[in-house]
């Protein structure tokens, strides 16, 4: 084997759990946290401003009692040019705290991949399971509010909605992978349901709460024969068609610059449709589906779920 151009990052998993772990949910854990970091892998070069030749992970130390995960994330080079000139430039933007800017930066990113992967798992399940409107509002909150977001803007010099944006971006080819990888993640957190899970590297911490982690899907997902599915908060949505004697049959409508063409919607369980008329403009918080086109092979909205009205 030739000579190998590497940086390691330390990085730490930690589980609120009171119950014991076994062999097998941490082996898991770690396939499933190895996956949302390859996954994360574009996301890092557009942060670091490099390319990477590929990312590994390597345990260094696993802790019991609530259980802890210590684990260094590898960087590969492509030779060592590339390498100096990357250190170069990172000596350029933060001075000698390298390795603080780059453990710093690696936390945000795969915080970030990570809820996106847990987002896309719970929609999953709810689109195939759920009508609980109190618990989809619930996990959207916290994915749309956790701090992961505001950290990644103010490091990366972005918005935190600007930095979001470019993360879903990022994975948008890889989610069903991601969603799997996410759950898998949680498994040692499943024994104790106020157990929550903190992703923990250079004193950036991204925390993920016990009732995201406890309505999250368990197992082997299954996927609908969709390509995707995007969560938007307050659009103006514009009902083309209504029944309000069924939430699920006889809707339709568009979300200027988002959903251009009519397509079917869907009212979760206790929305309020009162307010709702044809050709009536609203305000909402929508789940939009999307399926490949028979002709193009382009994903392409086929759904609007209404999950609130604002």
């Amino acid at each position: 084997m030739g000579q190998e151009f590497t940086i390691d990052i330390p990085h730490r998993l930690y589980f609120s759990t009171r119950k014991a772990v076994s062999v097998k949910e941490v082996i898991k854990s770690l396939q499933g946290l190895e996956n949302v970091i390859k996954c994360s892998k574009t996301s890092l070069e557009k942060v670091y401003g490099t390319e990477l030749q590929k990312i590994e992970l390597y345990v260094e130390q696993i802790e019991e009692g609530s259980l802890s995960e210590d684990i260094l994330i590898r960087l590969f080079f492509k030779d060592k040019k590339s390498l100096n000139e990357f250190l170069d430039k990172c000596r350029n933007k933060v001075g000698d705290d390298i390795m603080k800017w780059l453990g710093a930066a690696l936390g945000v990113v795969i915080g970030g991949v990570f809820l996106v992967g847990l987002l896309n798992a719970n929609h999953t399940q709810i689109n195939e399971n759920s009508n609980n409107n109190t618990t989809i509002n619930l996990i959207n909150n916290h994915y749309y509010g956790n701090d992961v977001w505001k950290k990644g803007g103010e490091l990366t010099e972005q918005s935190e909605d600007e930095f979001r944006k470019q993360i879903e971006k990022d994975t948008k080819s890889k989610v069903k992978t991601l969603a799997q990888s996410a759950i898998d993640t949680i498994t040692p957190a499943r024994n104790d349901k106020n157990s929550t899970l903190t992703f923990n590297s250079e004193n950036v911490e991204v925390k993920i709460n016990s009732h995201m982690i406890k309505n999250s899907p368990e197992g082997k997902l299954e996927f609908k024969s969709l390509d995707n599915t995007d969560y938007f908060q307050d659009v103006d949505l514009e009902i083309r068609a209504l029944d309000l004697d069924s939430n699920t049959k006889g809707w339709a409508g568009v979300i200027p610059n988002i959903v251009t063409k009519r397509v079917k919607i869907e009212v979760r369980n206790g929305v309020d449709t009162g307010k709702l008329k044809i050709n009536a403009k609203v305000r909402a918080n929508v789940t939009i589906e999307y399926t490949a086109d028979k002709v193009s092979g382009k994903s392409v909205p086929s759904l609007i779920i209404i999950e609130e009205l604002l």
